[in-house]
C-alpha cells in the first residue's frame, strides 16, 4: 500500500476512535443510556484501535522509521494503550465523563503534536 493510504487510513481510524469516545460519553451522561449504541461505539472503537494500530505500523514500515531511534513513536504507543483503557473507564465512572472528555481531547492533542513534529 502507498504512504498516502497509509496515513488516510490512520486518520480515519482517530477519527472513529474519538467519535466512539464523544458518543459514549454522551450515552453516559444522559439518563436514557441505549445498549445498542453503547455496543456500537464499543465495536467503533475496537475497530478504530485496530486500524490505528495497523496502518500507523504500515506507515512506519513505509518510511523506514524504527521505534529505536524515535521515542515519539513509543510515546504515541502510550496514548494508544491509554485511548484504548478509556472507552472501559467511561463505563465504569459515567460521573467523571467530562473529566474524561477533556482528557481524550489532551491525548488528541499530544498524538497530533508529536506526529507533527517528531521532537524526540
Amino acid at each position: 500500500m502507498s504512504e498516502h493510504l497509509y496515513k488516510i487510513l490512520h486518520i480515519l481510524s482517530v477519527i472513529i476512535i474519538f467519535t466512539s469516545i464523544g458518543g459514549m460519553i454522551a450515552i453516559v451522561s444522559s439518563k436514557e443510556g441505549s445498549p445498542g449504541l453503547k455496543k456500537l461505539f464499543s465495536a467503533l472503537h475496537g475497530v478504530g484501535l485496530l486500524i490505528a494500530l495497523i496502518a500507523g505500523f504500515g506507515l512506519m514500515a513505509k518510511l523506514g522509521l524504527n521505534m529505536a531511534d524515535n521515542g515519539w513513536i513509543t510515546l504515541k504507543i502510550v496514548i494508544w494503550l491509554t485511548v484504548g483503557a478509556l472507552l472501559s473507564l467511561i463505563k465504569k465512572k459515567p460521573a467523571m465523563a467530562q473529566t474524561f472528555l477533556w482528557f481524550s481531547l489532551f491525548l488528541g492533542f499530544a498524538a497530533t503534536f508529536l506526529a507533527i513534529t517528531k521532537p524526540f
